[in-house]
This record gives structure tokens, sequence and C-alpha cells, in this order.
């Protein structure tokens, strides 16, 4: 059972989509899913819940199951929230259909009903938006209180028409505890852009579920599926996650990232890096971690070792913040999404990019080292190696995943334990807002 619901908290800000028509996506492609019989609640923001669905409301559980009115409160609440619970699985403990058949990548997977429709925005991968007008259960169906509504799931199997593989994003599904994962970044995120720019935010994520089958053989070895549920939200049209030069999404997208660099954090990994390195007066490249050096020609290559100069092996770091449609550079406004690429660390020392879909090899403008806007973090500020590092928290989100699993931790208690981690680090914080200076230096 998940936390106690708790009314009378404020309502969290942001425009909720309720229809498959305001994503404003014209390559939108249908798709199908089905119910699993095995998912279960994870971890669940109640308030967020029963602010966006009215169903989920306290009046309107009231009012489907009244005998809820003769309990104690505080059994009532809990069993509000269990009501809540069964929403998530039924809505959004889903799988695509072209999931099913196969235990190459997962291991088998029970389902229950009849396929169900969904939809697949472009460059949507593992993701997909279901209409609950659409699937809605039929034990919440025709009380009134429902306005239609949009649930974002990622981590919920492969698109129809494309075969589950083992390569990189290929299996169309994510781990538990990556799903936990991300979740404690994106609530670390949030944490800052309160503190410093409270008009950047977040898509909000409604639950994790515990899929109730296991990735197998991935790159953590077997272990749960989950899937993250997330408010539906516009995305830049045709999918594309790359901004223009010079565009609202470039800015803001280097905005936050030096933001981030000031606590610890940054975006950027191996798989977004362009790394130039001389042996023997041949230049070996690399791009997100693919040797590109044959499809580069001799003026690509010329270019590249003019960038280099008579520095030695080169590692230059291309941002990876990924934001929603509707930006607004001026009024430092932006919506960031996904957060498993996230990663803190001690120091920066090579050169950043801003990543660009127009430019020689997507690279912007670069920011090098010992320049006046190149940030280094705060010791005050940043997140510890030790409990921060992606590392640690794989340790720590496969562990809460593994219990999930077995039955041992609750859904309130997984909640419990990550926003403990974090409330830790925020107290850590001091009262000066370190990030004025860099905030006034970026703009």
């Amino acid at each position: 059972m998940g936390e106690v619901v708790s009314s009378g908290a404020p309502a969290p800000v942001g425009p909720v989509l309720t229809s498959i028509e305001q994503l404003d996506e014209a390559q939108i492609r249908p798709d199908s899913v089905r119910r699993l019989s095995s998912a279960r609640v994870a971890l669940a923001d109640y308030r967020l819940l029963q602010h966006d669905f009215p169903e989920l409301s306290d009046a309107a559980l009231l009012r489907r199951f009244p005998a809820l009115g003769s309990l104690p409160e505080d059994e009532r609440r809990r069993a509000m929230s269990a009501m809540v619970d069964r929403w998530l699985v039924e809505h959004a403990g889903l799988i695509s259909e072209a999931q099913l058949g196969q235990n190459v990548v997962n291991s088998e997977i029970v389902t229950t009903g009849p396929a169900l429709p969904c939809h697949r925005p472009p460059g949507y991968g593992r993701s997909a938006i279901v209409a609950l007008d659409e699937i809605r259960a039929a034990d919440w169906s025709c009380q009134g209180e429902e306005r239609g509504g949009l649930l974002d799931l990622k981590g919920v199997g492969v698109a129809a028409g494309t075969r589950p593989h083992a390569g990189p994003y290929g299996s169309g599904l994510e781990y538990l505890g990556v799903a936990l994962g991300d979740y404690l970044l994106k609530r670390l995120v949030d944490a800052i852009f309160t503190r410093t720019v409270p008009s950047l935010s977040t898509v909000p994520v409604y639950a994790v579920l515990d899929l109730g089958f296991d990735i197998v053989n991935g790159w953590n070895g077997t272990g749960p599926a989950g899937v993250h549920v997330r408010r539906a939200h516009r995305r830049p049209p045709g999918g594309s996650s790359i901004p223009a030069s010079g565009s609202n999404a470039e800015a803001m997208s280097t905005f936050i990232e030096l933001l981030l660099r000031s606590y610890g954090l940054t975006s950027v990994n191996n798989g977004n890096c362009l790394t130039i390195e001389e042996k023997d007066g041949e230049l070996s490249v690399t791009s997100s971690g693919r040797d590109i050096t044959l499809a580069l020609d001799a003026d690509d290559l010329r270019r590249l070792r003019e960038f280099k100069g008579d520095r030695g092996d080169l590692r230059i770091e291309r941002i990876n913040i990924q934001l929603t449609r509707d930006v607004d550079a001026g009024g430092r406004v932006a919506q960031m999404f996904d957060f498993g690429h996230v990663n803190v660390r001690a120091e920066f020392h090579n050169p950043l990019a801003s990543t660009v879909s127009d430019s020689w090899l997507c690279i912007g403008g670069v920011l090098w080292p010992g320049s006046a806007s190149f940030v280094m973090p705060d010791p005050r500020l940043s997140a510890p190696l030790a409990g921060w590092h992606k590392r640690a928290v794989n340790e720590l989100c496969f562990g809460l995943a593994r219990e999930v699993r077995a039955g041992t931790r609750t859904s309130g208690e997984v909640k419990e334990t990550l926003e403990a981690m974090l409330g830790e680090l925020v107290s850590s914080w001091s009262e000066r807002e370190a990030s004025d200076g860099l905030i006034q230096n970026v703009s």
C-alpha cells in the first residue's frame, strides 16, 4: 500500500493536457497495449494524481465508495491510497502488444483483457501516451467526475512493427531501479530550480510502477522492469530533442546545464561527447561512443585539427538537457524531462558545447575551461559523490526495486527513503543564493 492520500495540499502548477489533440503533434501514430496481470505501484504522488484527475479526489472517492465515510480518518486515508493504487495499475500497468510473444529481452509477460489503444508521438521510442477516455476501466466510468486525461508511460515496450532486441534502448523496457533513480534525480533538479529559478520546472511524475516481470540480461543483468507514469506534455514538433542554433531551447539548455553544474550536476555523459585523439600524426574521432573517423573527409579532419590546436587529446562535452516545446529564454521559462543520464561530478575540466541540430557535428557555442562563464561546482552546494554519483544512486535504487518486487518494501517506504535522502542534502545548503552571479553571467 502507498502513502496515505493527503487532502488540502497546494495544487501543482502547469498545464494538464486532457486529449490527444492537445499534444499538437501531426506525426503521432496509433498503437496498442494490454493490461498486465502483475503490475504494482512502487512509488506514487497522490497529491498530484488527485489534482490532475478529479475522479481520484476525496469527494469523488467517497461518492463512488460510500462505505469509506464510516471508517476512522487514518483507515479511510489508507483505503483511499489503495484505491488510487488500483486506478494506477489499471490505467498505467500496460505493455505494448509488440513486446509480447518473445522472451529474448524479458521474462514471461502475462496480460489480461483485450488490446487497448495507445499513441506514439515521434521520437518517443519506448514511451507511449494513453488517453483515459479510450482505456478507462469499466468500474471507473460513468460517475461524472472524469474529464478525460492523458498518461505518458516510459518503458511500456517497443512500438508496433518493431522487434525487441538487446542493443541500447532496443528492449523497449526500463529497469525499475533506473526509473526510481530517475525520479530521485528529478526531485533534486526540482529542489535546485525552486531555490534558484522558480520559473523552471520538470515534467511531473505521477508514479513509478513495478511491471511484475524482469528485464533479462540487460546492461545491469536481470532485474525488475518498471514504468514511469508522467504528466503528458508537448515536445518539439517531429520529436527532435536537439534544438536549432540561436533558438530559445539552445539558450535555455545551456543556462540550465550551467545552473546545475554549480550544484555538481551535469547532463553530460559518454553518450554525448566528441573525443579527438591524435597518435603518430593521425586523428581518431569518436562521437557518442562510436568511432566516426572513416566517415569524415579531409576537410573535416583539417577543421578538427585546427580546433584541437596544440592541445593533447580533446574531449568536448555536449549538453543533453531535454526540454518540452514551450521555452522562453527571456523569461527563463522551460520544462525539463528525462534524468537517467544526469550525474554528479566533483569538478569539470573539459570544454562544454551546446548541442544544436544545424551545426557541424552538432556543436554550437563552446565554453572553455578557465573562461569567465565556465562553471565549477560550489563545494557548499554540491551533491556528495558518496551518495549521489550514478553508481551510488543505482546501487540504492536497484536495491529498492528488488525489495519492492519481494514485497518487503512498500511504495510509501520507497518514497520516504528517496525524499529523506533529498531532504538531507537540501537542508545542508547554505542560505546564500550562490546561483545569483551565475544567472547574471549566462543570461
